[in-house]
């Protein structure tokens, strides 16, 4: 049996124990206005996904997250690289790290809504979360470059772009890809949540919102299901595509 096989078998192994689980509670409990069943929040999830305006939810928060990724990974990424090679740069960028760190993503959150438009506070509430990861995980990939690699470019005479893509480009890789999957579930939950509290026309989290506010427990736990289902999909895409990025540059596993 493969490693691989084996770890799949594993991952079906816990998913079984935790549906065993819930259904149990619920068989306890007794109510489904409490905690229903895992069968019948299943039904509701279909149900759901066989109404289509329920995809224009799902398109919208997709936007949102992917917005935010982009709009927080270009300047860390850029300015992660340049801390990296200036510690000077760096020193003027830790207030700001900090900042960004220390204030909870809910006061954030309340903030945009005094600041922007509901429609797009919760894609700029991904921004402020993942900012810091960006900038400190691609400073980190640039420092992890040995002192050998950075002789041997100067022997060979490497310069700007040449040096970047030779000495820097192949760690940059194994670092933004760890980073963009640690950084997709986080954003996921940020602009969900944002979602709630925004209440915009469009998003999964306002429809969790009314759920919520009807006491529609099922639907309720049905929105949570797509989003567990949506945040599976996206991982096992970038697993996927991080596999063929260490199979380009020969990097370690991910």
């Amino acid at each position: 049996m493969t490693p691989s096989l084996r770890g799949r078998i594993y991952s079906v192994g816990g998913l079984l124990f935790l549906l065993t689980g819930w259904w149990l509670a619920s068989l306890g409990i007794g109510s489904s206005l409490l905690l229903p069943s895992p069968l019948s929040v299943f039904e509701n999830i279909v149900s759901l996904l066989l109404h289509p305006e329920n995809y224009h939810h799902i398109l919208h928060t997709l936007k949102r997250l992917f917005g935010g990724i982009l709009l927080s990974s270009l300047p860390g990424i850029l300015l992660g690289i340049v801390a990296g090679r200036k510690s000077s740069f760096f020193a003027f960028l830790q207030p700001l790290i900090l900042f960004f760190q220390s204030v909870p993503a809910i006061v954030w959150m309340l903030l945009l809504l005094l600041w922007i438009p509901k429609e797009t506070s919760p894609l700029f509430l991904v921004f402020l979360t993942t900012f810091p990861l960006w900038v400190l995980n691609t400073r980190q990939a640039v420092l992890s470059v040995s002192q050998e690699m950075q002789e041997m470019a100067k022997v060979f005479a490497l310069r700007g772009l040449q040096r970047l893509l030779a000495l820097y480009l192949p760690h940059l890789v194994l670092s933004l890809a760890t980073s963009l999957r640690s950084t997709l579930s986080l954003s996921l939950k940020v602009v969900v949540m944002a979602e709630v509290l925004a209440f915009p026309s469009f998003g999964m989290g306002s429809k969790l919102f009314w759920a919520k506010t009807y006491v529609n427990i099922e639907e309720l736990f049905a929105w949570a299901g797509l989003l567990f289902i949506l945040g599976w999909v996206l991982d096992t895409l970038l697993l996927s595509f991080l596999s063929g990025l260490k199979n380009r540059f020969s990097l370690e596993d991910i």
